[in-house]
């Protein structure tokens, strides 16, 4: 009869076969599972950087392309804007560093870094004389994934856009920082490419904000909450006043050649009026230079006060605040308050070289010819006359 066999359990040889494959299942289970995490974790950054990227040639596309070498730094701000975040505490997930000759300016660690350069393709090789109209814009985004450093990078082409000219062939002069608005809605940004913002022809005047006291309802769509100093743009112009009383208008370029193709002689302003001639005003000769136009404040100067300046804002004031205007300034301060529109370093946001003047009776009287003419539309747009409070000035900017 065959005797059972023996069993005391698992040897010390079963066991450690065990756990050796244990071991070698939990591996691979976790190498797996790393792996997965990894090509997970890389993806998902890789699609956030790639939506950033999106986002950063979205907010290139609304500067203009005259702007964009002075916006350039701007640019990179407004990129580590484009995460908020929603609570106290919570890490940006993106920062920019602003690229110079190849070289960052700035090292930062936050998860996302990204790289902005901005070449005129004239100053490439074998295009330096070309025009100035193509600029290369290229994008870096760089990140970590797994200590490793990732990057994905796009470049992408800004041509120079061409400003609205209305039938009448107006181009308002346009100085980096004044903002157009749309003709009918003065709380709607919009751009001077676009051509709802004037009209001559149609009886659409010119209007812009400046950036002072300037807030948005919502800055990507646009929308204005509060305006900043507006002014209208008066195009150069000669009258012509007939023995009736009656005015006559014909716009005019610099050279005083009329728009409308006609060969009528323009005079310079006399003291007698001959009601054959057509005279320009001569407002539009300024320090010797013939100007195209000019930008008249649409109200007139009232007090803002800005920390230990106090400075102007050219907006509606609310009935009976008329201790807002300014009216015991010398000439002198007056000036000094037109200067500081102009200057950069202001907060009226304008960034080129413009002028700004304080208007005189020359240029109250050029607003009185538009009276009544095909032309009153500019006239009517122009706010607050300057019999609306004494000693109250306007300001004007070419």
């Amino acid at each position: 009869m065959n005797k059972l066999k023996n069993n005391n359990g698992f040897t010390q040889t079963d066991i450690i076969v065990s756990i050796a494959i244990l071991f070698l299942f939990v591996g691979l289970v976790a190498t797996l599972f790393i792996n997965s995490y990894n090509a997970s974790t890389e993806s998902k950054r890789n699609a956030e950087a790639t939506a950033y990227l999106t986002q950063i040639f979205e907010s290139i596309d609304l500067i203009n392309y005259d702007e964009l070498d002075s916006e350039e730094k701007g640019i990179v701000k407004k990129i580590d804007e484009l995460n908020k975040p929603e609570e106290i505490g919570e890490k940006k997930k993106i920062s920019a560093t602003y690229v110079e000759n190849g070289n960052p300016k700035e090292q930062l660690s936050t998860p996302y870094k990204v790289e902005v350069e901005i070449t005129n393709y004239n100053q490439t090789e074998g295009n330096t004389e070309k025009e100035d109209l193509v600029k290369i814009i290229t994008i870096t985004i760089k990140y970590n994934v797994n200590n490793k450093e990732q990057k994905i990078s796009s470049k992408r082409l800004k041509t120079k856009e061409i400003a609205y000219i209305d039938n009448l062939e107006i181009a308002p002069i346009y100085y980096n920082g004044m903002i157009p608005l749309v003709y009918d809605n003065l709380q709607q940004q919009t751009t001077i490419y676009a051509s709802n913002w004037f009209n001559y022809q149609d009886q659409k005047v010119a209007q812009i904000t400046l950036k002072d006291n300037l807030s948005y309802e919502n800055e990507n769509s646009g929308k204005i909450s509060n305006l900043g100093s507006v002014f209208v743009y008066i195009p150069r112009f000669a009258y012509n006043i007939e023995e009736s009383g009656n005015v006559n208008i014909k716009l005019l370029n610099t050279d005083n050649t009329c728009k409308d193709g006609s060969s009528t002689t323009i005079y310079n302003e006399e003291d007698n009026i001959d009601n054959s001639k057509y005279y320009i005003p001569s407002c539009f000769s300024q320090n010797g230079i013939q100007i195209e136009g000019m930008w008249l404040g649409k109200y007139l100067s009232k007090k803002n006060l800005d920390g230990n300046n106090a400075n102007v804002q050219i907006s509606v004031v609310p009935e009976g605040e008329n201790e807002n205007y300014w009216t015991d300034l010398t000439e002198e301060q007056k000036q000094e308050r037109a200067d500081y529109i102009i200057d950069e370093n202001s907060n009226y946001g304008i960034k080129q070289n413009a002028n700004a003047k304080v208007a005189d009776d020359s240029i109250n009287n050029m607003i009185e010819k538009l009276k009544g003419t095909d032309y009153d539309f500019i006239y009517s747009a122009i706010e607050e006359k300057e019999n609306a409070q004494e000693g109250a000035f306007r300001i004007f900017i070419y």
